[in-house]
């Protein structure tokens, strides 16, 4: 793969980009990458992490655990004190490097089950749910089918070629390292579970082998991506009673920068940085921001509240 360069600031605030996506991870990088389908437009990505995309540590998945709680790659979040564990604090692990938590997930790729996508458009995301997401799904990967020593061993196995991306850029398939599941594949059994391949149609339920993922690395000429940026802040104007983002306050390698926007701010710094850049603008809990010293500009209560997530648990 080759390195690009994604070090240098130069020049950052001389061009007025037409959209800045604040997050070098998962979603950030597929919005910049359909937003630059126009040659038209200009697309900045933003990233306060490394870029290692070189890394072994990210190409090898087996070498993928050692950037836990590694800063160069992790953020390293921890929960509050948990009374059901006597106090501690478990590992919320998220990347902190080009590619985000995607880049540190041990080459996996798992896609969400069609109950869940659907339970989540009914809580009231339009568009949201298993019949208007899954063609991006497929958009974005091109499925290799697994070979019969895997078929063997997932004894009825479910595999639909149909259900599976042919032509994207991410090249998906089966790794040949199954021994470890054989004692999950018994115990599923006899819970009365199947065990299923991702993207198996009308199969909604059960336990899924994640296949390994092999990412591709676009140049393009209207994409620009900076690592080691750290967003501070949106500048706001008001246009005709409405906050307008038309710049964006960013911290690099000790300096700052106030980089014009044409057209839209796009916050895709993952679940607990996304968030906190919005209230660091004075959009969240007025109250909350008025105790940190910070002038609200929406108040949106829901703003940082609310996080759901599995955490890591370990045993010794």
């Amino acid at each position: 793969m080759a390195p690009i360069d994604t070090d240098s600031a130069a020049g950052l605030e001389d061009v007025a980009f037409d959209f800045v996506v604040i997050g070098g991870g998962t979603s950030g990088l597929v919005v910049a990458n359909r937003l630059i389908e126009d040659p038209h437009v200009q697309v900045l990505v933003l990233e306060a992490g490394t870029n290692r995309l070189n890394d072994p540590r990210l190409m090898a998945p087996g070498l993928g655990i050692a950037t836990y709680e590694d800063p160069d790659f992790d953020w390293n979040f921890r929960s509050s004190p948990q009374e059901q564990l006597n106090g501690r604090q478990l590992l919320a692990s998220q990347g902190r490097t080009l590619g985000g938590s995607s880049a540190i997930n041990l080459g996996m790729v798992i896609y969400p089950s069609k109950v869940g996508m659907d339970a989540w458009e009914k809580l009231g995301t339009p568009g949201w749910g298993w019949d208007g997401v899954s063609p991006y799904i497929r958009k974005f990967h091109k499925a290799a089918a697994p070979p019969d020593e895997v078929r063997q061993f997932f004894q009825g196995m479910k595999y639909d070629l149909r259900d599976q991306g042919s032509d994207g850029p991410v090249q998906v398939s089966f790794g040949d390292q199954y021994m470890p599941l054989k004692i999950r594949s018994r115990a599923l059994e006899q819970a009365h579970l199947s065990v299923l391949v991702p993207w198996t149609r009308l199969l909604t339920r059960g336990a899924m082998p994640a296949p390994l993922t092999l990412g591709t690395q676009y140049k393009s000429a209207n994409l620009r991506v900076v690592n080691g940026a750290l967003m501070e802040k949106p500048i706001f104007e008001r246009r005709d009673g409405l906050f307008v983002a038309t710049a964006v306050q960013v911290r690099k390698d000790g300096n700052t920068y106030n980089i014009p926007v044409k057209k839209e701010v796009i916050l895709a710094a993952g679940a607990t940085h996304t968030p906190h850049i919005r209230e660091l603008s004075g959009i969240g809990n007025a109250d909350l921001l008025r105790s940190h010293g910070i002038e609200p500009v929406v108040n949106n209560p829901g703003v940082g509240e609310n996080l759901q997530d599995h955490g890591t648990v370990s045993f010794e």
